[in-house]
């Protein structure tokens, strides 16, 4: 059976045409997730936890998103339909593997590329 986390989306952090990528927070661990597919009135997107020296790192420009998703050791994968957001809350469902490489952001996409303003960085 597929463990299930809930999670708060707290921003999106690109929008084009609808959101690409945005930040979540579960419990004490952020994530960052990336959308993946759209079909069907669903809006499927790839979500990992992010430890709090990456996160720092991600926003002041010292790593690429790409990183987040394929480096840091202690990480943990999800899915989930953005479409299935109910007052702000997501239930992930937890990712078993390596991620496919067609959900991977690409190389050097730097949070300088958002298109929308967060803050709440540190």
């Amino acid at each position: 059976m597929a463990r299930r986390r809930s999670a708060t989306l707290l921003s999106t952090l690109v929008f084009l045409d609808e959101p690409q990528v945005i930040a979540l927070q579960s419990y004490k661990i952020r994530l960052i997730a990336v959308a993946v597919d759209e079909k069907n009135g669903k809006a499927l997107f790839f979500a990992v936890t992010v430890r709090d020296k990456d996160w720092t790192a991600y926003f002041d420009e010292r790593v690429d998103l790409l990183y987040l998703f394929t480096y840091p050791i202690q990480r943990s994968f999800f899915t989930f339909d953005l479409m299935d957001t109910v007052d702000g809350k997501i239930w992930m469902d937890k990712y078993e593997g390596d991620a496919p490489a067609e959900w991977l952001p690409s190389p050097r996409f730097f949070a300088v590329h958002h298109t929308e303003e967060f803050e709440q960085h540190e």
